[in-house]
């Protein structure tokens, strides 16, 4: 399997895990938490949720070289950031568009 093959597989896994939508919408949902402290939260759950994703793999028998799993923590942390940030957007736009109405 060539690299872009390996990444495209980490990355469709690890979209279709739950982990990742359920954390970053739990660290990503208060938009008036501090913005440095929701990065703080969404980067150690990306980094604990990689961590856990690499010893499922390693428990299934797949040899992992040190780069590809640093490549699967990153790709958590990454998506955990990018998710959890889009909902924190999101998160305040329709807070303010929906304060205003009221």
């Amino acid at each position: 399997m060539g690299n872009y093959e390996l990444l495209v597989s980490i990355v469709s896994g690890s979209l279709r895990d739950p982990i990742l939508w359920i954390v970053a919408a739990i660290f990503g949902w208060d938009p008036e938490r501090r913005p440095a402290q929701t990065v703080q939260f969404l980067l150690a759950a990306g980094f604990i949720w990689g961590c856990i994703r690499v010893a499922v793999y390693s428990s299934f028998g797949t040899e992992l070289s040190t780069v590809q799993g640093l490549v699967i923590l990153a790709v958590c942390v990454g998506l955990m950031a990018l998710v959890g940030g889009a909902i924190r957007v999101g998160r305040g736009y329709f807070r303010k568009d929906t304060g205003s109405r009221l």
